[in-house]
């Protein structure tokens, strides 16, 4: 025999949940059954014959009221609770507390009897001695360490069923199963509260997140974020976002279709929409990436860093919009399809252009050019599909067009959700580091590390680490994107050599390990004016300075990374960087202490007949290393040493090393 079937939703389809019950345990509880209306039946004959010596209007016991004659009384004001009138199940609530002062026992009895409950629904809809009278009953009954456990998990619905067993193990699943359901059948305002829940479920125990995950929660939530009003829109990408902090949940979200809906999101919705989204878009890329590649090929990346212009740029163009002048724009109708069809060929701006005015500034302008020759060439003729889309292009005008009358807290949130999203994206991502460069998005990341704002300069800086980063290992993003000519490298290695510059500024380090990442693409010219702040920095009282400032050195005399290695080796050494690498050697931390040997080997292996290394007694120093277990213990920088005193030993043959 089973029991009814139930059935739950999940996201691979309907499943049938049974429970098989043995027929002994059916025969028990038949038998129980037939035991206990045997005994009311004797009650029943027993009251209705009473004998002489009995009271006439006396009814007897049930015989589960033998054992505990108080349970009459529970059970009469247990009733009124549930059905009386307000007065009277005011009235029954301070009798339960008298009856549960007066003795512990009592108060259990009103537990198992089910008064918690209609004490609850008291507290909450009674008049003011009702709520008084049951919130001090609730009071007394807690004062028992064995009931607080029933009262913290008792409800005020009279007709509860219990749970399913596979909600027995998992109780949050009732919750998550009503959310989704309200997502999928409610109305708007109703979805953008149930999507609000489940974020904040989300939140609060990643296990929870799987769980929304297992039973289908992405689909309603991706549907509420595409066709929602704003707030579920907001409050359902918010959600996405807080899954996504999951690696394990970013494969069923990106499957789930994101992608496409992001990126409508970010052409068509309000700013307080897209700010969310590229918000959700950066949790998806820093806790995954491989979805760094699924965002650029659905034209993610490509519209944030549009929108990252827009914040940081007066004027620039990048999706088409058919315009004889330079004027906004509400509506483009366009009358004749054929002129429609050649117009939409060339004209593809992201934003429409603002009217004319006389402010100008020349990285503004270099960013205005670049974004809109490189952007444009990328894109393929999409005339056949323009019909289609006429309300899409309305809508995306009105969108861009409704920008400019933002709040500028709005703006600037989107500024920094915008950049911290290209920042995750391009974490050791060519495509992703090259499309940021053709654009020159350079120069905006450059612009933003000018604002007052910590977070936005910080995000920058990150971003243009990672950028350089990788072009370091990649020669042919950096002769495209960092070469020397260019305005926006230019731009960029003014600005971080403007913050070197400043020995107390906050962004001192992720300057430093950029220009080091750049040493490659570095004229004589200009290491000439590089390789000196570089050498200043060794004397830094910060650890992460110097050692920034080491690594970034090394990167200049490495043989194989730099063609002038021996002409920035002589630099340092004249400038007293081998007397400052030997101080610190001896003296500095051990996290400098590494750095400082690798660049004083390097020093010795490319310019060995140096007399200022002899001077510092560098080959001392190097035999000195060679007995230090610490040095000695990696075999890279066992065998850069011994490389080192090799070279060394060529040029004094008689003994100082």
């Amino acid at each position: 025999m089973s029991s009814p079937d139930l059935k739950k939703c999940s996201r691979n389809g309907l499943h049938r949940v049974c429970k098989i019950i043995p027929t002994t345990v059916i025969r028990r509880a038949l038998q129980l059954l037939e035991n206990s209306i045997g005994d009311r039946v004797s009650w029943l004959l027993h009251v209705s014959t009473p004998s002489n010596d009995q009271d006439e209007e006396y009814l007897g016991l049930l015989p589960t009221e033998a054992n505990e004659p108080m349970l009459s009384l529970i059970w009469e004001h247990i009733a009124i609770l549930r059905k009386g009138t307000l007065e009277e199940r005011a009235e029954a609530a301070i009798s339960l507390g008298y009856i549960t002062q007066d003795n512990k026992r009592y108060g259990k009895l009103i537990i198992e009897e089910g008064g918690v409950p209609p004490l609850l629904k008291l507290v909450e809809e009674g008049n003011e001695d009702g709520q008084r009278n049951s919130a001090r009953a609730i009071g007394l009954l807690g004062q028992d360490p064995q009931n607080v456990e029933h009262i913290v998990n008792a409800g005020v619905d009279e007709e509860y069923l219990g749970l399913l067993p596979t909600e027995a193990n998992e109780p949050m699943l009732s919750l998550i199963w009503e959310h989704i359901s309200i997502l999928r059948k409610g109305t708007l305002e109703e979805r953008a509260e149930a999507a609000i829940s489940l974020g904040y479920i989300t939140q609060d125990n990643k296990r929870y997140g799987k769980l929304i995950i297992e039973e289908g929660g992405v689909p309603p939530l991706l549907k509420l974020v595409e066709e929602g009003n704003e707030d579920g829109q907001r409050n359902s990408a918010r959600a996405i976002g807080l899954l996504g902090q999951d690696p394990q949940n970013v494969e069923h979200i990106v499957n789930a279709g994101v992608g496409a809906i992001f990126a409508r999101i970010l052409r068509f919705s309000p700013m307080r929409v897209q700010l969310v989204v590229a918000w959700a878009v950066s949790e998806l890329a820093a806790n995954y990436p491989k979805c760094h590649e699924y965002f650029l090929q659905h034209n993610v990346v490509e519209l944030l860093i549009g929108h990252l212009a827009f914040e940081t740029v007066e004027e620039h163009n990048t999706y088409a919009i058919a315009s004889k002048q330079d004027m906004s724009i509400d509506i483009v109708v366009l009358d004749n399809s054929d002129t429609r069809n050649e117009e939409h060929k060339k004209c593809q701006v992201l934003h429409p252009r603002p009217m004319k005015t006389n402010r100008t500034h020349d990285m503004r302008n270099v960013a205005v050019n670049t974004i809109l020759e490189n952007l444009g060439k990328n894109r393929n003729d999409r005339s056949h599909e323009y019909k289609d889309n006429t309300r899409k292009e309305i809508a995306f005008v009105r969108s861009v067009k409704a920008k400019e009358f933002d709040d500028l807290v709005t703006k600037s949130q989107m500024m920094v959700m915008v950049a911290r999203a290209l920042w995750y994206l391009c974490l050791e991502n060519v495509a992703i580091c090259r499309r940021i460069t053709e654009s020159q998005a350079l120069l905006c990341f450059t612009k933003l590390l000018e604002e007052d704002e910590y977070e936005v300069q910080y995000i920058s800086a990150m971003a243009l680490v990672e950028i350089t980063a990788v072009a370091q290992d990649h020669a042919e993003l950096r002769e495209s994107g960092f070469n020397p000519t260019s305005p926006a490298t230019q731009a960029v290695v003014e600005q971080f050599l403007k913050i070197i510059q400043c020995p107390n500024s906050g962004f001192l380090i992720p300057s430093i390990q950029s220009i080091g990442n750049l040493a490659r693409t570095f004229p004589a010219t200009e290491t000439r004016m590089i390789i000196p702040l570089m050498v200043r920095l060794l004397e830094h009282t910060e650890t992460g300075v110097a050692v920034a400032a080491a690594v970034a050195l090394t990167k200049f005399v490495t043989r194989t990374e730099n063609s002038l290695h021996v002409n920035h080796c002589k630099t340092i050494i004249d400038l007293g960087g081998c007397t400052q690498l030997v101080v610190l050697l001896y003296f500095g931390e051990e996290a400098v202490q590494f750095q400082a040997l690798i660049l004083l080997c390097y020093l010795a292996m490319n310019v060995p007949d140096s007399e200022t290394l002899a001077r510092n007694e560098v080959p001392i120093v190097l035999e000195w290393a060679t007995k230090q277990c610490y040095f000695t213990q990696y075999s890279s920088l066992r065998t850069l040493l011994q490389e080192a005193r090799q070279r060394l030993k060529i040029c004094y043959p008689r003994g100082i090393c």
